[in-house]
Order: structure tokens, then C-alpha cells, then sequence
């Protein structure tokens, strides 16, 4: 019999959740071996543990299916329960639980069981799936641990395993694990870099929050790559490169690049602006990559939101860095074979500058593809030109920048504008725009599907 994490409200929970209820014959009077439901009601140790599935679980024929009437029926079923010292260590009194939300104490028990069984030899270091489908840690060096042991806010030890019932099996914990919110999981999975990082820079209460939100998450391994680990607001912004105002899910990510806006500032962004930095996340060679940067662990489900984990730290683009990690590999190889524009200034050297405040139409690899023959020399130069807007005027442009009606923007290729038209589609140079606002350190890429062509 399944669980569910559908809820009901408080007129669905019996007047008397929190007395133990009659489970009708037990293996006292019957030689047979007890349901996980029995094990509890027959316990002196599990009082507000039976008391809170009992507020948690709406009417018999209700639906979801009451947890105490599911882990009573035929099954297979693993429980970390905690006992009554776990519950009071946790904050959670019988007079608390008595009081709580049915919905949010329903959502922590299914956090404590998962939908197979699992005697003590069986568990092995690693994430499992809870009954509540949100990810928990398991660690077994020194003795059986959840989520970093109960050190960790939200962890616990095993005290006690392997005590059977007829549809499963018990473990015995002494604290109750808290779901995961998406600043918890990093503290839950051992990425004790990361964790103490947001910490310091105040940002748990954050990513704790409502969201939902997105993060990236950077192994200790890959902080440890870094030369030295920034501080101050440089250590916050470097953070919140990682975090994305939105769930961002694996099936989003596919061969063509999708730009998600971080919540780390733009260092060009004007007074009271709220522009931030982009991130390209693109599926390359089955690989999902964010920033250019595989992520190693896919989609760990939270409370409010979901969390990848990344084998490196991901670091804010300039608009070269931007194109190449959107995959404009033709785009990239033309700039960095370009002569120079003037002495030793090339092309690659402007779209890298910190200095810039440049916007770039980028034509896809198929767009360079479908150009019969493209010109070299000088003549690539002053094509690539074309596609940058000249700077200062007009500078950055984004979308929200773009005029209503047709007009021409000046480029960096002397005397020459470039035409637009709002569409629908929009275009520029009659070619359709096809991602807007990848926000670069030094401005920001448009990604177009073809190759503009200089007046001339």
C-alpha cells in the first residue's frame, strides 16, 4: 500500500490523535508477528511517535491512506523511528505534536521511512529516496548515521536496528529528521564547504525560505581546487552565482542552451538595478553542464526547490566565457582567429575585458554553417564587428532595452548600424533572436540564427 503526501486539514484528524488508539489483536494474543504499526502502539518508547502518526493520518477511508493504517496492512517498509528522547531532544513534546499541523507533521514522518525493506546489512553509504520522495544521506563508518548524524540539525544516529514486524522493519533513531529545504541539503549530504560558506555570509534563513530555488552545489573537492576561497561580499556574490530565483529541473536542460538568471549581481548594473548574472545550462554529450561545469548529481528534491551537485565552482563569465559555454564554439574559434582590430586590440581581447560594457548577437554553430563561404582576414574582422553594438552608445542592451518599433543600432564596425525589428520574432538584421539576455560580467549575449552581413 503506498503513502501519499496530500494533505488534509485539521477537521480531518480524530478528536483523539493524540491517545493511543486500539490496533485490535497484537502478537500478545495471537503468536503472529506484529505490523511496524503495532510495534509502536505496543511501546513504551514510542508514545508521541504514536501520537503523531495519529494526527498526521486523516479518517479511516479518507484519502491519502492514513500512515498508521498503511504501516498496520500488508507491506514492505523500512522506518527510522524515533523514540520519545528523540522527539524531546528535537524540540517536539507531546503537547507540541498535539498542536502541530496534520500536513506539515505528516510531511516529516514519511520523511522517516522508505518503500523498501532495509535490515541494518543492507544500508550503505549513500542518498536513498524517502516515502516523502526528498533525499536522505546515509553514512555507516563508526555506526549508522542519517544525514550527518545528530550533530547535523535535522540528522540523527541509529541506536537500534533490525527490530521486525511483519511488513517491514524498524530502526531506532535519537532525533527527528527534518525534510530538507534547499539550504539543507548541503549541510545533509557532507558539503561542509559549501554549507559553512552560506552560514558565514548569512544566507541559510534565505535558502530556506519559500522559494523555490535552485542550487548548484560545489562539492568540498572543488572548493578545495580553488587557489583561496574569497570573503566578504565577494564570497557572497560568488555564492549566489550558484542560486536561481525558480526550480530549474533535469528535464529542462537539453542540447539547446537555456540562460538562467542567478541572483548574484551584475558588477555593471546601474543604481537600483536588479539585472544579475546568467548562467548557460545545456545538455552536452548526455552531459548536463551549468557554467560549462558537469553536474555529478542530478536533481536532489527539496522542501523548496532542488539542488544539483557540481564537480566545480562556478565562476561568473565574460562574454567569450558566455558564448563558450553556450556552446557557440564556431563564434569563439572566428574571434580568437581574428586579426587585430587596431595594434595589438583583437576581437578575443575586447569580449574579454572587464573593463567593456558591450552587447553581442552570437550566430549559432548551424548559422557559421549555412554562410557558403566566409571571409578571412580583415574582411572576418569587420563581419565579427558587425555583431557587437558599439559601446558606450548604445552599450548594454537587453531585451527589456529593445525598442517597440524598427530601429538601428551603431556597431563596433565603423559607419555601420544594424537594423531591428521587434517582430514577433524579433530580429536583428532579419535574423530571428533566439535566446535573450545571457548577463556576462562585461555585458550581455543574444544568441541569433544566422550570420549578420555588414552593409558593403
Amino acid at each position: 500500500m503506498g503513502l501519499s503526501t496530500a494533505g488534509c486539514g485539521d477537521d480531518d484528524v480524530r478528536a483523539d490523535a493524540t491517545t493511543p488508539r486500539d490496533t485490535g489483536s497484537t502478537i500478545s494474543d495471537t503468536g503472529e508477528m506484529p505490523t511496524i504499526t503495532d510495534l509502536v502502539v505496543e511501546s513504551d518508547d514510542f508514545e508521541i511517535l504514536e501520537a503523531a502518526l495519529l494526527r498526521a493520518s486523516p479518517i479511516p477511508g479518507a484519502t491519502p491512506t492514513p500512515i498508521a493504517d498503511a504501516l498496520d496492512a500488508p507491506g514492505a517498509y523500512t522506518v527510522f523511528a524515533p523514540n520519545d528522547a528523540a522527539f524531546e531532544s528535537s524540540g517536539l513534546s507531546l503537547s507540541v505534536v498535539a498542536n502541530m499541523q496534520p500536513d506539515a507533521l505528516r510531511g516529516i514522518l514519511l520523511y522517516h521511512g522508505l518503500l523498501a525493506r532495509m535490515p541494518a546489512s543492507a544500508l550503505t553509504d549513500g542518498v536513498q529516496s524517502s516515502i516523502a520522495q526528498l533525499p536522505f544521506w546515509i553514512t555507516t563508518e563508526g555506526g549508522v548515521a542519517i544525514n550527518g548524524g545528530n550533530t547535523v540539525s535535522g540528522g540523527a544516529d541509529v541506536v537500534a536496528t533490525d527490530i521486525q514486524a511483519s511488513n517491514g522493519v524498524v530502526h531506532v533513531i535519537d532525533r527527528v529528521l527534518l525534510p530538507p529545504t534547499v539550504e539543507a541539503i548541503p549541510r545533509y549530504a557532507g558539503l561542509t564547504t559549501l554549507s559553512g560558506a552560506l552560514a558565514s555570509q548569512f544566507l541559510t534563513d534565505d535558502l530556506s525560505g519559500p522559494g523555490p530555488f535552485t542550487l548548484f552545489a560545489p562539492t568540498n573537492e572543488a572548493f578545495d581546487a580553488l587557489p583561496s576561497l574569497p570573503s566578504g561580499d565577494d564570497l557572497t556574490n560568488a555564492l549566489l552565482l550558484h542560486v536561481i530565483d525558480g526550480a530549474v529541473p533535469r528535464s529542462s536542460i537539453t542540447s539547446t542552451p537555456i540562460g538562467l538568471s542567478t541572483l548574484a549581481p551584475a558588477p555593471w548594473r546601474a543604481v537600483g538595478s536588479t539585472t544579475t548574472l546568467s548562467l548557460v545550462a545545456r545538455l552536452e554529450g548526455g552531459t548536463a553542464r551549468v557554467g560549462g561545469v558537469a553536474i555529478t548529481m542530478e536533481e536532489l528534491p527539496a522542501t523548496n526547490g532542488v539542488v544539483h551537485i557540481v564537480g566545480s565552482v562556478l565562476m561568473p563569465a565574460n562574454l567569450l566565457e558566455m558564448a563558450s559555454a553556450a556552446g557557440l564554439t564556431s563564434l569563439v574559434s572566428a574571434v580568437r582567429a581574428a586579426p587585430a582590430i587596431m595594434g595589438t586590440t583583437t576581437i578575443e581581447g575586447l569580449l574579454s575585458s572587464d573593463s567593456a560594457r558591450l552587447t553581442v548577437f552570437g550566430p549559432t554553430n548551424e548559422a557559421f554553417a549555412a554562410v557558403p563561404t566566409l571571409p578571412v582576414g580583415t574582411a572576418s574582422r569587420d563581419l565579427l564587428l558587425y555583431h557587437v553594438l558599439a559601446s558606450p552608445d548604445p552599450g548594454i542592451v537587453l531585451s527589456t532595452d529593445l525598442p517597440s518599433g524598427a530601429a538601428s543600432f551603431p556597431t563596433q564596425l565603423a559607419d555601420a548600424s544594424v537594423p531591428f525589428a521587434p517582430g514577433p520574432p524579433a530580429t536583428i538584421d532579419a535574423q530571428e533572436i533566439l535566446i535573450v539576455d545571457l548577463v556576462a560580467t562585461n555585458g550581455v549575449l543574444h544568441v541569433v540564427d544566422g550570420v549578420l552581413t555588414p552593409p558593403g
